[in-house]
């Protein structure tokens, strides 16, 4: 997770407000926010980013489960046409005070051969705040397809005359240079 202040989106929760029953937060990235990310991440314009959070737990430690959900354009890597998409991501997240996270680490410090903790590393509770907006661009990023395809879209190779010609074909008719 990035800090606060290097954040493209950012809403820090303090953990003194989450009451002992849960806090339920809501996090809509603004118009300039959604350009930013698009930017940043290489996608076409984000019409909706939305991360819907649910928080329980104490100052020590804030445990964030909920989904994240996108409606953008992306360019087909087949067709190299933009096309509409939707993204949702489920989010789990741990965060722990710098004191319990210490001694969270500390537990796993000299594992027992072939041991690995149960759960990833938590995440650290900075200046009294977790920054569910961070989280949201996080699992934004998380849940982009790397290779976005429009639906339908095939790849089609043309190849030589019985369309078993390998694409490297081509390459042992390029002019050798000396040495080579």
């Amino acid at each position: 997770m990035t800090a606060a202040s290097d954040a493209l989106l950012s809403r820090p929760i303090a953990v003194a407000d989450v009451p002992a029953a849960g806090l339920e937060v809501t996090v809509e990235a603004s118009e300039a926010e959604r350009a930013e990310l698009a930017r940043c991440f290489g996608t076409g314009p984000i019409d909706r980013l939305v991360g819907s959070f649910s928080l329980t737990g104490t100052s020590e430690r804030i445990h964030v489960t909920g989904i994240v959900e996108a409606g953008l354009i992306q360019t087909c890597v087949v067709t190299l046409e933009p096309f509409a998409t939707n993204m949702r991501e489920e989010v789990d997240v741990t965060f722990m005070s710098t004191p319990a996270l210490e001694r969270w680490r500390a537990a796993f410090e000299e594992p027992e051969a072939g041991e690995t903790p149960a759960e990833d590393e938590p995440d650290e509770i900075v200046g009294g705040a977790v920054d569910l907006g961070a989280v949201t661009a996080e699992f934004f990023a998380l849940g982009l397809d790397p290779y976005p395809r429009k639906p339908g879209a095939q790849f089609q190779y043309e190849g030589g005359d019985d369309g078993k010609t390998s694409p490297f074909a081509v390459l042992k008719n390029l002019p050798r240079r000396e040495g080579q």
